[in-house]
């Protein structure tokens, strides 16, 4: 009896010894894969932060990209109206163009009846001159 107590306190204690191996191997297993999870969570925050920095610059860059977009839609309408205000100006001095050449073909006319009278008073006064010395002859 004493023997096979033995014999179990002996294979009890070798049970025992690879039992606190395993726990040692699962407690240095456990501690590394707790190292692991720090240095994740670690990382997960940076990242978050990271991400939070990342879409505050986006939200400014969209601000900005609609700041743009505003002020060139603002460009675009006036560009339109100074188009059609040019346009306008154009048909203006179109007609005003028009008008003046009219002038300009009415003045050369007046300028030729002018001439044309000048030339017909000069022969008329010649010729009262001639009946005048005629007259004056008698």
């Amino acid at each position: 009896e004493l023997s096979e107590l033995t014999t179990q306190i002996t294979a009890l204690r070798q049970q025992n010894a690879k039992l606190q191996e395993s726990q040692k191997g699962s407690a240095d297993a456990l501690a590394k894969k707790g190292t692991e999870l720090s240095e994740l969570t670690t990382q997960i925050t940076a990242l978050r932060q990271q991400n939070a920095k990342l879409q505050e610059s986006q939200k400014g860059s969209a601000d900005a990209l609609a700041k743009k977009g505003t002020e060139l839609s603002e460009l675009t309408t006036q560009i339109t109206a100074l188009r059609q205000q040019n346009a306008k100006l154009q048909e203006s001095q179109k007609g005003s163009a028009d008008a003046l050449a009219k002038k300009g073909t009415e003045l050369s006319e007046l300028t030729t009846q002018i001439t044309a009278l000048r030339q017909q008073n000069a022969k008329l006064q010649e010729s009262q001159k001639g009946s005048a010395d005629a007259l004056a002859k008698k």
